[in-house]
Order: structure tokens, then sequence, then C-alpha cells
């Protein structure tokens, strides 16, 4: 985001270099704010966010990956080099949205500031997609209607050069949030969760049930934010910033907010959906010499713990941490299920985890790339231990 001037003077050196850190997040804007469905008119505003959105993940990013650029966030969130190089590309994929020519159940919904004396600010917006529900062949809806007004979204109808793919038969429903974002200057002012609130009002009953998202590792406001919506850790999505050769791996957590309705018959309470479903198995061998601070659900206290081992049968993970006269203390604990219910924050992000992860095994396979050649050349083939391949790949444990 823009940050602004000095404006202490030279009388306040300190107060003007705070008032440069913090830039225009902590000087809150005032007015009153509507949500609607993003138009035409507003689809330039709309990029403006969207480029704020990339420079945001850009800074967060920047500490681990110097050489990432802007336009590497911008192709890993706003779509693929076509549309990003051609002339007006972005603005005409959006405005094929807004028109409803896109071949798919896509919405924008958009957060506007009106003050006094100024004209209408556009100062967020929420992207979401609907999935999987089978779509009706008349619906009439006014998306513009007010706040509060339980409506359904008419399905968009096909493009006429390219078929629309009908959902498979007996899929159940979810929706994907693909982006959500508001301007740092209009923030903790409950615009995101106007912009959600209203997305809910816009859904079916049934589609309400499931909604999945993705949020970079690294943002722990927005993680902490949609764990306060009753989202929970689902799964890991690693990607690559830029050119695969330069390693940026990039982290996405799966997120999914899974609710009965109160009126469904039969269906279980919310609070206890996440109980009776089985915790993804997002890590194995490669968190090994990992080190996790744990909230243990008991509220016994929360402590930093080294991960040293894996239980393949039982998918548990051994920790353990030195006591303060020497011993070592050792136990076992469900980490995947403790990540999604967030009881585990690791102390490293788990881009750099995974970034590790993936160079180890390319030097493994550099490795036996030279002894093939070598074997093909002398005839002499060197057998390499399992241990030895563990050690290779990092997953050997060491001591505390």
């Amino acid at each position: 985001s823009a940050r602004h001037g000095l404006v202490g003077g030279p009388q306040r050196p300190r107060r003007a270099a705070a008032a440069d850190m913090v830039g225009p997040a902590h000087r809150r804007c005032r007015g009153k704010l509507s949500i609607t469905c993003l138009e035409v008119n507003d689809v330039p505003d709309f990029l403006r966010l969207q480029d704020l959105l990339a420079a945001h993940h850009l800074g967060l990013t920047k500490s681990i990956y110097p050489k990432a650029s802007f336009r590497d966030w911008q192709l890993c969130l706003h779509g693929d080099v076509d549309v990003i190089d051609t002339p007006e590309g972005r603005e005409k994929q959006v405005r094929r949205i807004v028109q409803r020519e896109w071949a798919g159940r896509l919405y924008i919904l958009k957060a506007t500031c009106h003050r006094f004396g100024r004209e209408p600010a556009l100062v967020g917006y929420l992207m979401y997609e609907v999935h999987g529900s089978p779509l009706p062949e008349t619906v009439v809806v006014d998306v513009d209607a007010p706040e509060g007004a339980s409506t359904t979204p008419a399905a968009p109808p096909p493009p006429q050069n390219q078929q629309r793919r009908r959902p498979r038969q007996g899929t159940a429903p979810w929706v994907h949030v693909l982006q959500v974002f508001v301007h740092p200057a209009h923030r903790r002012r409950g615009c995101g969760g106007r912009l959600f609130s209203r997305m809910l009002s816009l859904l079916r009953p049934e589609e309400r049930r499931d909604i999945r998202l993705e949020v970079l590792d690294m943002n722990s406001l927005a993680l902490a934010w949609y764990r306060s919506l009753g989202f929970e850790a689902a799964g890991i999505n690693p990607k690559f910033l830029g050119n695969k050769d330069r390693a940026h791996v990039i982290v996405y957590q799966e997120m999914q907010r899974l609710r009965a309705e109160p009126d469904a018959p039969g269906d279980p309470p919310a609070e206890l959906l996440s109980a009776t479903r089985e915790a993804p198995r997002l890590f194995k061998t490669e968190v090994l010499q990992e080190k996790i601070l744990v909230k243990y659900p008991n509220r016994s206290g929360h402590y930093e713990v080294k991960i040293v081992g894996y239980d393949k049968t039982k998918q548990w993970h051994c920790v353990g941490r030195q006591l303060g006269d020497g011993e070592e203390f050792w136990e076992t604990i469900d980490l995947n299920t403790f990540y999604r219910d967030g009881h585990v924050q690791f102390k490293r992000c788990l881009s750099l985890i995974l970034r590790d992860s993936l160079l180890s095994k390319r030097a493994l396979a550099e490795q036996r790339k030279r002894k093939r050649k070598m074997f093909e050349s002398t005839g002499v083939m060197t057998i390499q231990t399992r241990s030895k391949r563990k050690c290779c790949l990092g997953y050997a444990p060491a001591p505390l």
C-alpha cells in the first residue's frame, strides 16, 4: 500500500517517523459502507484494489524471497500470462464476469464508502464462485437488493463461443472464496465481515454448508480472522512464485467452513462437525527437526518443542524438549489434528519448510543422475543405504 510522507516537521521527528511507518492503515476513514455487486463502471477501481492485494503479498514474502517481483504476484493471483500481458486484458476479463458472460457461477461483491461531500469510493471486494450444484433453468434475482434480503443469484448465461461445463450429477454444492481484500485505511471497521455476510445471504441453504478458501501461510492476520469466522485448516497447497528454477515456494493453507443449517433435520450441530470429521493428513516426515509452539487443548499451557519422529502406523509425530534439570521430555501428539484446530504454530513458515524439502529432493535427484552417468562410463555403481538417503533428504532425526 502507498505510504504517506513525513508530517511532523523538524520539531517532532520521532512522531513524524512513526506516522511514516504506519501509513494510512492507522488513519481510519469514516463513512457509511454499503455492500452491493460490482458494476462495469467500477472495473478500474477494482483493478487498483487487486494491485494493492498483489503489493500486500509481495511485502509479506519480500523477507524470504527478495528477488520476487510484483509481476510474479500478479501472475499468481490474477491469471495467466496472456491476460496480464494483453493490453486491457484484465479489464476485459473482469467486464465479462460483471456482465455475466463468464463460463461459471462467478460473482464479485464490492464495499463502497460514502463520505459527506465526496464521491463514493470502492474500498473492498469479495470474489467467490459456486461449484457443484445444478443450475436452475429460470431464477430471477435482484443482486442490488438491500442488505439483509435473502436472495439467490441467477446463473449467468453461457457465452456464445464457449460451452459451459456442467457439474456432475449428485455432487454436493460448495463455494470457493477466491479473493477478499479491504483497503488498509478502511480495515477494522467490519467491512470484511459485512462482505462475507452479504455473500452468505446470496447463497442457497445447501451452498452455505461448505465454504472453502486459500490463504497464504505467512498472512497471520488473515488466518486468525478466518478462524474467527469458523474456518479450519483442510490442506496445504504449495505453489511456485515466478520461475520454478528459483525455488520460490509459497504455501497456501486450504481452509474449510462446514456448517449445518438450523432448519435442516437430522444434521449435526455446527460445533460437532469438526469433531466427527477425520483430520487431513498434512504433515509426515518433511517437518522433522522443525520447532513448533503447541497450545494444548486441555489448557495445560503452551510449550515450544521439536519434532523428532514420525509413526507411520498411527500417523502421529513424536516431539521433545529439554527440561531445566538437563533431562529430556518426549511425547507423541496428533500433529495434523492439532494443526487443523489451530493448536500448533510453526516457528518457521511452511513456505521455507517445503522449499528446503524441495531443494533436498532436487539435490538427491542430481546425485542419482551423476551416479548413473558414472556407472555408464565406468561400470561401477555406488550403493547408498536407506539411512544415507534419509540424511540426504533431511529426514533422519537428530538428538535435541
